[in-house]
């Protein structure tokens, strides 16, 4: 890569490791790195959103499990992380009729989720990354990365004009999501031996605001500010091939997913093509939630369509130059709440191969490489687990949930976890575990 002059960018040396990415699992990972006593630069391609602020309908709200908590317990950021969280019970189904049904996420209270905006988080975590001693490089997007001498090309605009730079550090590690540079690198360097696959679910999604009570007198009856509906449950619309999705946030509102299909004449996206075709589309599937939706065709014609889809890829590493984790390794689809947690849990996968490899001690980095194929050895078929369970989820979530059969069957199991709690728990909750946690408000 040039500066512009026919000349190639001056080679800094990082004084430790460069993160790409920073991320949810970008600035996770700094932090453990940096409790190892490990000099952290994280490239960004973004500006800081702290000063940027967040770009609604990019984001799909997440939720927090146990595997996810207890990465950030971990580094003492639970407390923290959890006051900006709303926790969730269980789920409320809505039929097209607008009857309810609930199903609870475990036998009793002590099972719960928490919601949470994915742009929060990720600003707690940068600013835990940079009290942690990490320094992070913002609008410094990765163009290419030199695997074999561990050199990351990077560019920033200034006036208008990209502007060429150069890092080498020790080891590169790749959180840079699913369309990540440095897996794209990685593939480069080890060739044939690298398998890179991304499996599109053929349907994606588009984010909507359903905004607290206005008023004392509203269509929900509730007081202004309050939720307009359940504010303890994630609340699920099943359509048969489609369905709506909303998780409550702290300010009374409730972020809405939508997934459709990409294509078909009659329900999908492409169908939907006008915010007016959106709004009948509405009336007809989801008349509960349209009436307290009053500006959806508005939200309809500025917020973006998202793409979902599987990402797989093997292996995870080259040698010691360069590892990727997170989505850049395993991207998942939203359907078992469980990307971001996996995530996490990868990060703690990671610094527990790099103290073993480091002949147990948890400060300082050696045997790197061996760390590297260890952690991908034994986090692999995990991640590949809970991708194939995301898309099994996906097909419950927008069907099954709505047949009287399949919610009887999610009674018996309730019934079964609080008669049998040591021999018998639901895969649901046995994946997403048990949050034993005081919430914060």
């Amino acid at each position: 890569m040039s500066t512009g002059k026919g000349l190639s960018p001056q080679i800094v040396s990082l004084p430790g490791v460069a993160v790409v990415g920073a991320g949810l699992a970008g600035c996770l990972l700094a932090i453990y790195l940096r409790r190892r006593g490990i000099e952290v630069d994280i490239f960004e391609s973004r500006t800081d959103m702290r000063q940027a602020g967040a770009e609604r309908g990019r984001s799909i709200n997440l939720i927090l499990t146990s595997r996810g908590l207890d990465a950030l317990d971990r580094v003492g950021l639970l407390p923290s992380i959890l006051s900006v969280c709303t926790p969730v019970y269980g789920r409320t189904l809505h039929s097209q009729q607008c009857d309810l049904a609930y199903q609870s996420y475990g036998p009793d209270a002590t099972f719960a989720n928490y919601s949470i905006s994915r742009t929060e988080l990720n600003i707690q975590l940068l600013d835990a990354a940079e009290a942690a001693g990490a320094r992070v490089h913002f609008q410094h997007a990765l163009d290419h990365l030199d695997v074999r001498n561990r050199t990351l090309y990077t560019y920033v605009r200034h006036q208008g004009h990209p502007h060429a730079k150069a890092f080498r550090a020790a080891h590169v590690f790749g959180t840079d999501g699913a369309g990540s540079r440095v897996r794209q690198a990685l593939k480069l360097a080890l060739g044939p031996k690298c398998e890179d696959k991304g499996t599109p679910l053929g349907a994606s999604y588009r984010e909507l605001l359903m905004p607290a009570a206005a008023a004392a007198s509203n269509a929900s009856g509730s007081a202004e500010g309050e939720f307009v509906m359940d504010g303890k449950s994630l609340h699920i619309w099943p359509r048969g091939s489609h369905f709506l999705m909303a998780l409550p946030n702290r300010d009374g509102s409730f972020t809405m997913t939508l997934y459709l299909p990409d294509k078909g004449d009659a329900v999908s996206f492409a169908a939907l093509d006008t915010p007016a075709k959106a709004e009948a589309y509405f009336r007809e599937f989801y008349p509960d939630a349209l009436a307290l939706i009053p500006d959806l065709q508005q939200q309809w014609a500025t917020h973006p369509q998202g793409f979902l889809g599987t990402i797989s890829c093997a292996p995870w590493h080259a040698a010691d130059a360069a590892v990727v984790l997170g989505d850049a390794a395993h991207g998942v689809t939203p359907f078992f709440g469980q990307g971001c947690n996996a995530s996490f849990e990868g990060v703690v996968a990671l610094d527990a191969a790099l103290t073993a490899a480091n002949g147990g001690r948890a400060r300082g980095m050696s045997n790197v490489g061996e760390a590297f194929a260890a952690f991908y050895r034994k986090y692999k078929p995990n991640a590949d687990a809970i991708a194939q369970m995301a898309v099994e989820n996906y097909y419950e979530m927008m069907d099954k949930t709505g047949d009287a059969h399949f919610l009887r069957q999610k009674e018996l199991e309730v019934k079964l976890a609080h008669k049998f709690p040591e021999t018998f728990l639901a895969r649901y909750a046995l994946v997403r575990g048990t949050q034993r946690y005081d919430f914060r408000s």
